[in-house]
């Protein structure tokens, strides 16, 4: 949803029109930029998938990550 993935996903579509992107959705008011993200996506034509992060999906993401 920053600048910098903006214009990372335009570049992208330009050069793999079908792309898939995933967008990170943090559930903490102050750090969610998912709005922005849908609405570039939109512009963009891009299908994009949202995933959401809280604590505890977080840490379980690095708990499996320290198993393997």
């Amino acid at each position: 949803g920053g600048i910098d993935s903006s214009t990372i996903c335009k570049m992208a579509k330009e050069f793999a029109p079908d792309i898939k992107c995933f967008s990170s959705v943090v559930e903490e008011k102050g750090f969610d930029e998912s709005k922005h993200a849908q609405n570039v996506a939109r512009k963009l034509d891009l299908d994009c998938d949202s995933v959401i992060f809280n604590r505890d999906s977080f840490k379980n993401y690095f708990q499996k990550m320290d198993s393997v």
